[in-house]
């Protein structure tokens, strides 16, 4: 693992004056975006400021996607909700003014130049010292670009590397503590997962690997004997875990209880040191920011106040940065 964060690493801690400019490129399946986030944990502290910006190419194709961005952009930047944003060009503008300090911005899946101009056109209104991470599939963004620019290309990683980087990312170690777990908790992870959708594939997957190097992880159809109460099991496996990966799928939020774990979870996060961790498992959060408007349930238990609920936490887990999994046919 350290081979894929190694370079990023350097090229951060460099301080030259000059506003440097990485492109990570590389097809689905290299973890560019997992490396980036990553990296942006380690070293976020050593800027003014610092703004990752996730799944852009999706965002973008929504109403008014890039507008929506530079908003999310200069919110981060300015540490307060900007909502004055008119059109690409205002907002272009206000960041002029914005990106006087040192900052570093992560542009992640960025697939057209209108995206890249609009995040990132105003480079030479950057500090010094500033740092622009692009991850893309296409090499040929910044060509015949004048900007002064490094390319990186990750290899995919092996399964032991991608959860070393899990590990790193969760717990701030390569491995759990296996004392740590006995003497506080009960489990290292909670699975939080549509059947139906990923069980026999990506979740089972994960379930038995994350098992074979140490995490104590819990999956209700292991752990629940028949006869017991569902939903109180659910919240004390939740609660006896410390962190949660939540695998989100095109139809996760058609099940009432997914969407009663995924409630549970964010509510102990908001009360305690619970890590989450999301999963867009061949759904981008977009898809599942309208699901979050549009939850019909016809059971007497989908009260309308638990449906109010559940629709916020679904577009919360939608904005929180995670990882994605997309199908081998997107690249």
């Amino acid at each position: 693992m350290d081979s894929r964060t190694e370079y990023v690493n350097f090229w951060l801690k460099d301080k030259s004056g000059e506003v440097g400019i990485l492109l990570m490129c590389g097809m689905g399946g290299t973890e560019k975006t997992t490396i980036t986030k990553f990296v942006f944990n380690s070293n976020y502290g050593r800027f003014d400021t610092a703004c990752f910006l996730q799944n852009i190419s999706e965002v973008a194709k929504g109403h008014n996607g890039l507008v929506r961005l530079q908003r999310q952009l200069l919110s981060d930047i300015l540490r307060k909700e900007e909502r004055k944003v008119t059109d690409v060009d205002d907002g272009c503008r206000r960041m002029m003014y914005a990106l006087r300090n040192k900052r570093v911005l992560v542009l992640d899946d960025v697939d057209h130049k209108d995206q890249l101009f609009a995040l990132a056109g105003q480079q030479d209104c950057f500090s010094e010292g500033s740092k622009i991470i692009i991850t893309t599939r296409l090499k040929s963004l910044m060509k015949n670009s004048e900007e002064i620019y490094n390319v990186y290309w990750p290899e995919k990683l092996s399964d032991d590397e991608s959860l070393e980087l899990f590990s790193w990312h969760a717990f701030r170690q390569k491995r759990p503590i296996q004392s740590h777990v006995a003497l506080s908790k009960r489990y290292d992870i909670f699975l939080s997962f549509k059947g139906l959708d990923t069980r026999k594939k990506f979740t089972d997957h994960l379930y038995h690997t994350l098992m074979r190097k140490g995490f104590q992880t819990f999956r209700d159809d292991d752990e629940i004997d028949k006869g017991e109460d569902i939903k109180f099991e659910m919240r004390k496996a939740i609660q006896n875990s410390r962190m949660s990966v939540i695998v989100l799928s095109e139809n996760y939020a058609n099940s009432m209880a997914c969407l009663f774990e995924l409630q549970t979870i964010l509510e102990l996060c908001k009360k305690s040191d619970h890590f989450v961790l999301p999963v867009f498992y061949e759904v981008e959060p977009e898809v599942l920011k309208e699901q979050s408007k549009n939850l019909v349930f016809e059971k007497k238990e989908a009260t309308v106040e638990r449906v109010k609920g559940w629709n916020a936490a679904l577009k919360e887990v939608a904005g929180m940065a995670g990882m994605v999994s997309r199908k081998e046919s997107d690249g």
